[in-house]
C-alpha cells in the first residue's frame, strides 16, 4: 500500500515537471520584437544560450540547454 502511494506521488511529480518544462520551452520568450543574432562558428549550446539570454531572447538559458539534449 505504501509503495503504491509512493509510486503514484512519483508519477505525478514526473508528469507535473514534464508539463512545466514543456510549457516553459514552447511559450513565447520575453523579447517583443524580431532580432537578428549572429552565432559565432563553433559556439556550443551553452554559449548560444548565454548569448540569447544576454540579448533578452531567453528567460531560462539552462532550460534551453536541457531541452536541446532531449
Amino acid at each position: 500500500m505504501v509503495a503504491s502511494a509512493i509510486l503514484m506521488i512519483a508519477a505525478f511529480t514526473v508528469a507535473g515537471t514534464a508539463y512545466y518544462l514543456k510549457i516553459q520551452y514552447t511559450s513565447p520568450g520575453p523579447h517583443q520584437t524580431d532580432l537578428a543574432l549572429v552565432v559565432p562558428e563553433g559556439a556550443g549550446v551553452r554559449g548560444v544560450a548565454r548569448q540569447l539570454a544576454r540579448e533578452g531572447v531567453l528567460r531560462q538559458p539552462d532550460l534551453f540547454v536541457l531541452m536541446s539534449r532531449i
